[in-house]
């Protein structure tokens, strides 16, 4: 699956104890939607930031708990290359 860099922030940014996203901005929301990593739940807690709105408390799905995971560890061992233009998960 591709991300974007933004996606694989939010994902790496993951409270996976919670099972949520904070700092979503409306976009990266739709396109982890569209990818079936967070929920179409729309009782998000809204904020603007720079006049962006941006997402806390975002659900994900099993599958972006997974790529979280995968991502937060990944991370953690420098594994990915320095800002790519997509990612696979």
């Amino acid at each position: 699956m591709k991300l974007t860099p933004r996606m694989r922030q939010v994902l790496e940014g993951a409270d996976l104890e919670r099972g949520t996203v904070s700092d979503v901005p409306t976009s990266t929301w739709h396109g982890l939607m569209n990818r079936g990593l967070v929920t179409r739940d729309m009782s998000l807690y809204g904020r603007t930031r720079d006049s962006f709105p941006l997402y806390s408390g975002v659900k994900l799905t099993e599958a972006g708990i997974r790529a979280a995971c995968g991502l937060q560890h990944s991370a953690a061992d420098g594994a990915w290359p320095p800002n790519p233009r997509t990612v696979d998960v």
